[in-house]
């Protein structure tokens, strides 16, 4: 055999380098997890609730507002659906 034949036989990378740069991976896995746990708590944090009336009335409203748009896509979704399939 030549010696161009002997470099495709040889290992590339040993087994102790592919440990090391699994190890490697492995850390930035779980720091990249921890940062996606961080960002999921502050998307999903209560906002702080108020005490006083006008801020207790205001998520009330905000409140009533949020169903009342829910309802109101949820009928605009039947009624395009509706016509899709040809009613009225």
């Amino acid at each position: 055999m030549n010696s161009q034949q002997l470099m495709f036989l040889q290992p590339r990378t040993t087994l102790e380098a592919m440990r090391l740069e699994r190890q490697r991976l492995d850390a930035e896995k779980q720091k990249s997890k921890a940062r996606m746990n961080k960002s999921v708590q502050q998307l999903l944090k209560r906002p702080n609730s108020s005490t006083d009336r006008f801020g207790s009335f205001m998520n009330l409203a905000q409140n009533a507002l949020a169903i009342y748009q829910g309802i109101r896509m949820g009928a605009s979704f039947i009624t395009a659906v509706r016509r899709s399939f040809g009613h009225k």
